[in-house]
């Protein structure tokens, strides 16, 4: 065969090798559960007969691990960290273990044992931080939590962990630190819309909220931030623009918001206009509730007995219900009995001065 049949040959089988691959292409095997199910069995299997097998220990854990740790493997880690010491690999093994399963005190032991002989693990300040919370240790908690926001003052994600964790243990006022970082860092940041304007406004910071929302996009879509920049606006005295931004919006939080702003202004008319056209696009026990409550505050007892009545009907464990119709029940009763107590006053007939002067 000549040089040139040859190279015409070659070029033939490249354009059909590449036509044929992209009308077969290559899928990459899709490995599922069942595949490390089977995958562990063989493992613990071959296991029985070896227990010493390093490599067969280790392969058990990182299988687990795929399978999201389906079974105690406490033994399996002590066993390798005895014989073979505490590798990287087996440390990160243990530690996935002992968080999925809460094993508080073993991560803790690893962690310091680790520490002892090499740098600090990764993560290492959170996952002990995880563990003392975990472990009713608060106040060690709080303590490496400040340690950990003093390390990481400019680091916006650790600052969030942070203030989270604080919450946790009901301390608002770092809590409250660590968002304002967070605030100073990346304003724009969306959990501090979802946190920390909800807790400034809880904590009469309206003002501070308001600041925060300056570096906040308004997501039309997002119904959960406008109810929290609505609230804002209410809070800092805009109560015109609160309503705008739920304006139009049939949803039953946005009328229950709204409900609230008008019940808060004694805007009364407006407030029972809203809870009414509420009941009519859904009328569920909880818009029943929320007018029986509204007339109730607004002094319309009867009419709130009713309403608490009629979602008692509808089902008698409903205690909101049970016990709003007790309490109305029991203003009618008392403002019945003064009414009834004035009515038994006598009415004192009091002669004028110059007539009893004349009798005398």
């Amino acid at each position: 065969m000549s040089l040139k049949p040859a190279l015409v040959l070659a070029l033939f089988l490249i354009l059909f090798g590449c036509s044929d691959s992209k009308k077969y292409p290559i899928e990459s095997a899709k490995v599922d559960v069942n595949y490390y199910l089977t995958a562990l069995n063989e493992v613990e299997s071959q296991l029985k007969s070896n227990q010493s097998n390093f490599s067969l220990r280790m392969r058990k854990l990182l299988i687990s691990r795929e399978l999201n740790w389906p079974e105690d493997v406490r033994s399996d880690i002590s066993y390798l960290r005895k014989e073979m010491g505490l590798s990287y690999e087996l440390m990160q093994y243990a530690v996935d273990f002992y968080q999925t399963y809460n094993y508080h005190e073993e991560l803790l032991a690893i962690l310091e044992e680790w520490e002892s002989i090499n740098s600090p693990f990764s993560r290492s300040d959170r996952l002990k931080i995880d563990a003392y919370l975990g472990l009713g240790r608060f106040r060690e908690a709080s303590y490496r939590l400040w340690e950990y926001i003093q390390s990481n003052k400019n680091n916006t994600e650790a600052l969030l962990f942070a203030a989270s964790n604080y919450l946790r243990l009901g301390d608002s006022t770092r809590a409250i630190y660590a968002y304002g970082r967070v605030a100073e860092i990346k304003p724009s940041s969306e959990e501090l819309l979802e946190l920390y304007v909800p807790m400034l406004i809880q904590m009469g910071y309206p003002d501070r909220a308001s600041d925060v929302l300056i570096h906040q996009k308004i997501d039309s879509a997002n119904l959960g931030k406008r109810l929290v920049i609505g609230e804002v606006y209410f809070q800092t005295g805009d109560i015109q623009k609160a309503h705008d931004l739920l304006r139009g919006d049939s949803s039953s939080r946005s009328f229950l918001k709204r409900i609230d702003w008008f019940e808060q202004t004694l805007q009364w008319d407006s407030a029972v206009n809203q809870v009414n056209q509420l009941i009519w696009k859904d009328s569920s026990n909880v818009a029943l509730l929320r007018k029986a409550q509204l007339l109730e505050n607004r002094g319309w007892l009867s009419s709130s007995y009713n309403l608490y009545g009629m979602v008692v009907a509808r089902d008698s464990t409903n205690s909101i219900a049970v016990e709003g119709a007790k309490n109305v029940g029991r203003k009618i009763a008392y403002l019945r009995s003064l009414r009834e107590a004035e009515e038994k006053i006598p009415v004192l007939n009091v002669s004028p001065k110059k007539a009893t002067e004349d009798n005398e």
